[in-house]
């Protein structure tokens, strides 16, 4: 990132100029509310100020601070979003559509274990009989035992994007109801500052409650939330996990949905930025389309947090996702 961070450098007293005058038309058109004709326009120039971000306003969402000669990426997704993070400053790299509101799919899955692991005993046993696994039709594509922990119940949640799993940490604790799960996720949301963001359901299936909604940008924000959770990224960066029976020789397989991971996209032709896949999450509605979220982890110790919604299909996303990294490392020179 020294590149960047030394352009930055060079251009500090024209955005110390452009600061100021973006924060005071900010706020003279948030308050007068006459001269966007909506409120994702107003909420846009509140991420940019907010995130200081303010050369983005003048060239279209592309940042100007990108190697010469190297053109923006035909991405074709509804909301392009790349970001690099170090734990204290953040720089947008490429963003699109930043603060549009869509579906989010199985990115859901992100904050429904934030939540579980924020609040729950994950060394306890979820506790759910045999028979309801079974019989509710909310659960009957989880294969877990009468031993399972929430801890377990985390790799089918986030490796293979089980939405039985999701229903079950939502509704197995007898203090905690499924409404009363949605309501923590929200609440989680607004501390995070994903003020475009909400959840209707922990899955995140289009017709369970209400269609969950986010931006990329917000996205990227619930990601920073769960950088120092090294848990969730030993679950996100395992092919496969056996959840196994404590008093049997019995296990249950759960395989990742990333084919990143898998070797299924690459082929074993590997790009140079494999090795630094921290983890990711996949997601897929017919509703919000091929969704991904990916994270590398940098020489610099800093990270690369890339989020794509609304790509045409299930391998598409990862198509659109692996043009967004390669220019992201062409561009900065990673």
């Amino acid at each position: 990132m020294n590149y960047t961070l030394r352009l930055l450098i060079k251009m500090k007293s024209r955005k110390i100029i452009i600061g100021a005058i973006a924060i005071f038309l900010g706020g003279v058109f948030l308050l007068t509310g006459s001269v966007f004709t909506s409120q994702e326009e107003q909420d846009e120039v509140e991420i940019q100020v907010r995130e200081r971000d303010l050369s983005e306003i003048f060239n279209d969402g592309f940042l100007v601070e990108r190697r010469m000669g190297v053109a923006p990426p035909e991405i074709n997704a509804a909301s392009v979003y790349s970001v690099y993070y170090n734990g204290n400053e953040r720089e947008v790299l490429f963003s699109r559509g930043r603060s549009k509101r869509l579906p989010i799919a199985s990115i859901t899955k992100l904050m429904t274990a934030l939540v579980v692991y924020e609040n729950y005993d994950l060394n306890r046993p979820i506790g759910i009989p045999d028979f309801k696994l079974f019989s509710n039709v909310n659960l009957n594509d989880l294969r877990i035992f009468s031993d399972t922990t929430y801890k377990q119940v985390l790799y089918p949640l986030l490796l293979e994007s089980n939405n039985s799993g999701a229903y079950a940490v939502a509704t197995a604790p007898d203090d905690i109801n499924f409404d009363d799960f949605v309501r923590m996720m929200n609440n989680r949301a607004k501390e995070a500052e994903m003020r475009r963001t909400d959840f209707y359901n922990p899955s995140g299936l289009d017709n369970v409650g209400g269609v969950n909604l986010s931006t990329t940008h917000d996205i990227s924000l619930l990601i920073e939330e769960i950088l120092e959770i090294p848990l969730f990224w030993e679950i996100m960066r395992k092919v496969s996990y056996d959840i196994r029976s404590g008093q049997s020789d019995l296990y249950y397989r759960v395989t990742t949905t990333n084919n990143f991971l898998t070797g299924a996209y690459f082929r074993g032709e590997n790009p140079e930025w494999y090795d630094n896949i921290l983890g990711g999450k996949t997601g897929f509605t017919h509703q919000a389309m091929g969704c991904l979220v990916m994270v590398l982890k940098l020489d610099d110790g800093g990270y690369l947090i890339n989020v794509i919604l609304g790509a045409e299909g299930r391998e598409e996303r990862f198509e659109e996702m692996e043009k967004l990294i390669n220019w992201v490392y062409k561009a900065y020179k990673l």
